[in-house]
């Protein structure tokens, strides 16, 4: 009981996450400093930082850099695909 009630807890912290603060989840995961994000991903740690902070929204090609560089699936920013499955459809 008490895992599938953390499991539970999990889903609904990723809903709420923002896009930076998954970018940020992300990058820590993969042990990654914004500068070497950066170095992976051609983009200066300032942008990520931004990024990252929500002051900026990255491009669907960069967003598709970054998810590269962490080993993400880009899908897997939209907080309404988190845990769907690779090809699934959306309801």
């Amino acid at each position: 009981m008490y895992i599938g009630c953390m499991a539970q807890q999990t889903t609904q912290r990723e809903n709420r996450e923002t896009l930076g603060g998954r970018l940020a989840r992300l990058r820590k995961e993969q042990g990654l400093t914004q500068i070497e994000l950066g170095a992976k991903t051609d983009l200066s740690q300032v942008l990520i930082s931004d990024y990252e902070r929500g002051r900026l929204q990255p491009s669907p090609d960069t967003l598709i850099k970054m998810a590269n560089a962490l080993e993400w699936r880009p899908m897997s920013f939209s907080a309404s695909k988190v845990n769907q499955p690779a090809g699934a459809s959306q309801a």
